[in-house]
């Protein structure tokens, strides 16, 4: 092999070893995340995980009362959407200074969360 040929493949293999680091210590990162939210008038409480899995939930007395099955079943999707776009946003905070807030793979994680979970609170 050429001396060429070595140092491309050893700089290749830097590479790797860089992306795989930054995938280990983002999984790390977002694994330890969690997000809640809770409707308006307090009827509904989530937690989501780092995966945006729902953990938690906790109905009030008075939702389980006043409200439809359907009604209550809308309140409750849409305050796990409302924990999921928060989630996404902590995700893209703990991935900066992991990934470079600028970075294509910045870039396509955050697409990657707009597509799953919608924009973000501040419009992202």
């Amino acid at each position: 092999m050429g001396v060429e040929f070595e140092a491309q493949l050893s700089a290749w293999n830097k590479q790797i070893s860089q992306r795989i680091d930054e995938a280990q210590r983002l999984r790390e990162a977002v694994g330890q995340l969690s997000a809640s939210a809770e409707s308006a008038g307090g009827e509904v409480r989530v937690t989501v995980d780092g995966s945006g899995d729902l953990r938690g939930l906790e109905l009030s007395t008075r939702a389980m009362r006043t409200l439809s099955g359907p009604e209550l079943s809308d309140l409750i999707l849409g305050t796990v959407r409302t924990a999921q776009r928060r989630l996404a946003t902590e995700v893209r905070a703990a991935a900066a200074p992991i990934l470079g807030d600028d970075s294509g793979s910045m870039r396509a994680m955050s697409a990657g969360l707009r597509a799953r979970y919608g924009s973000d609170e501040t419009g992202e």
